[in-house]
């Protein structure tokens, strides 16, 4: 069975969804054709202990004669805690590495309206903000490893980024900015596939789902919501994140969810403008990077 030689690595809440969505069908790219829920194969202690032939049959068993084999894993940038990088290298040292780079205020708030979403949020933005260390370290189970409140940390992404580029040379990292990806696509997907190998004069469709969340109304239903629907809720409120709600549960959900734009309130922008000034600053020097448009 072939292996894989690309990962879309990370983070959470920055295009990782967008940028899979419009390469997949280059016709030397091999990508599983469903990735939600997505791989999280070196992060996930449950799915790395059932090793490498269970990963390798897991998610590419279907491959065929592409030049590029690869898998979305968003959750693996944020993996300091639980060796991913050393993971990664342990099983393949060759293998290629992309990162989409979101400015980490925006990230963050991203990261928040889909934990929202999901009915893992009861707290307001300011309040999780004030809550994230101490949530965090008493978190227990699948909650403990998937970390759904960790919206600050996740920003620092020259600290996430260190472990990787310390296991592999920069040759085999490829780090993207989400908000050049939104902007100028060709310019991205020239680089993804001449990254990897490919042909560089394929063209996408233009039709690209939209993978932006929409916001819940009332954060208290939502919780209600998955506390009785469990897990399920993940897959309906998918459906309605991407436009295609026709199952009863994406429309029931759709009640307590609207598509009305909910900006981010100025003081807690503010906040995490001046934390994050200096590790953008840190990330500016390490990959040469006008970051200006972040500050």
């Amino acid at each position: 069975m072939r292996e894989p030689t690309f990962i879309v690595a990370g983070g959470v809440a920055t295009g990782t969804g967008s940028l899979t969505t419009l390469i997949k069908d280059h016709p030397q790219i091999y990508l599983p054709k469903v990735m939600r829920p997505e791989c999280g194969f070196f992060y996930k202690e449950a799915e790395f202990k059932k090793g490498k032939k269970y990963y390798l049959q897991r998610w590419f068993s279907e491959v065929g004669d592409e030049i590029a084999i690869g898998e979305r894993s968003s959750l693996n940038l944020h993996g300091y805690f639980n060796n991913v990088a050393q993971r990664t290298h342990a099983l393949y040292p060759d293998i290629k590495l992309i990162f989409c780079l979101r400015n980490p205020t925006e990230r963050a708030w991203g990261n928040y309206r889909f934990t929202a979403l999901c009915g893992l949020e009861t707290l307001s933005f300011a309040e999780a903000l004030e809550q994230e260390e101490a949530r965090i370290n008493r978190a227990n189970g699948w909650m403990s490893e998937i970390r759904p409140h960790e919206y600050r940390k996740r920003g620092c992404y020259y600290d996430q980024l260190e472990s990787f580029y310390e296991h592999f040379p920069k040759e085999q990292i490829l780090c993207i900015k989400s908000e050049t990806l939104a902007q100028e696509p060709e310019k991205i997907l020239y680089q993804v596939f001449n990254f990897l190998g490919v042909d560089t004069n394929f063209a996408p469709k233009s039709d690209e789902k939209n993978f932006s969340s929409p916001n819940v109304k009332n954060l208290n239903v939502q919780a209600v919501l998955r506390s009785i629907l469990g897990r399920r809720i993940d897959e309906w409120t998918e459906e309605y994140r991407e436009g295609q709600a026709r199952s009863i549960g994406s429309k029931l959900l759709g009640y307590n969810l609207t598509r009305a734009k909910q900006p981010m309130l100025q003081d807690d922008r503010q906040r995490l403008n001046d934390f994050y000034a200096p590790h953008n600053e840190k990330l500016s020097k390490f990959l040469g990077w006008d970051l200006s448009d972040w500050n």
